[in-house]
């Protein structure tokens, strides 16, 4: 963590939009290139947050 100074408003807000995430409310961490797509959109998951409730297996043949 920094902590940075500024004199003005408009100068944070100048700074904030400066990095790559400008003033996003979160920071996508892991994933494929720093998107965070892939890490917690992925099937496994899917699978911590769900459970399984019914299962249909056919038996014709």
């Amino acid at each position: 963590m920094t902590i940075e100074t500024f004199e003005s408003e408009d100068e944070a807000i100048t700074r904030a939009n400066e990095v790559p995430y400008g003033l996003a409310a979160e920071v996508p961490w892991g994933g494929f290139k720093g998107s965070g797509y892939g890490r917690d959109l992925s099937i496994y998951a899917l699978n911590d947050f769900s459970r399984t409730k019914h299962v249909q297996i056919n038996h014709a043949r």
